[in-house]
């Protein structure tokens, strides 16, 4: 039953858009097999930006490399994989999620930022995201310019979030006080659906 469901809706979001015509359809077809192929082969080989087998893809909405699908490559490298597996954009983590997390310094103007931007730039792939903000009871909104400030300039339009104050009014007042901060980044946060 899965399966014919998973078939149903592939075929379904081809064939509902009317204003599709079939070779559109077939190049639709034909990206989504170069980005899989491409996403598989960027995890075993090893990228650098001498590595010009990559074009972007023409896809009809932004699809971007969550930087936790491959959080043991740098931020740096990331870029270069999504560049390699047909991305249009990255997630990028600033701040570590947990302590035993490898630690790269992300904010302000440090060397990795800048190799980010290089590899930005040299590719053209775009920043979709950068996470992660974890909302806890001692959070204040302040405290994450730098973050907001780090994420404009890389480009990013997404903040993700995670709601971690058991206390829901606290946790909704320093999430209206980030999205507040954050606005004139022209950046918009998200919370993530997890406990």
């Amino acid at each position: 039953m899965k399966d014919m469901l998973r078939a149903r809706g592939r075929t379904r979001s081809l064939e509902g858009a009317s204003t599709i015509s079939t070779k559109e359809k077939n190049i639709m077809l034909s990206n989504r097999r170069r980005f899989l192929q491409g996403a598989a082969s960027a995890k075993v080989a090893p990228v650098t930006l001498q590595d010009r087998s990559y074009e972007p893809l023409k896809l009809p909405r932004p699809i971007s490399l969550a930087a936790l699908t491959i959080l043991d490559v740098s931020p740096a490298n990331q870029v270069l994989c999504a560049a390699k597996a047909g991305y249009s954009h990255v997630g990028i983590r600033l701040v570590p999620a947990t302590p035993t997390e490898t630690q790269y310094d992300m904010i302000g103007n440090t060397p990795m930022i800048r190799e980010v931007e290089a590899n930005l730039k040299a590719t053209g792939i775009k920043v979709l995201d950068i996470e992660i903000l974890r909302i806890k009871p001692d959070t204040r909104a302040v405290n994450w310019k730098a973050f907001f400030e780090t994420g404009t300039r890389l480009g990013a339009t997404q903040v993700l979030c995670a709601g971690n104050d058991p206390d829901i009014n606290r946790l909704t007042d320093n999430y209206a006080e980030l999205c507040e901060l954050a606005h004139p980044y022209g950046l918009n946060l998200s919370i993530e659906p997890m406990p």
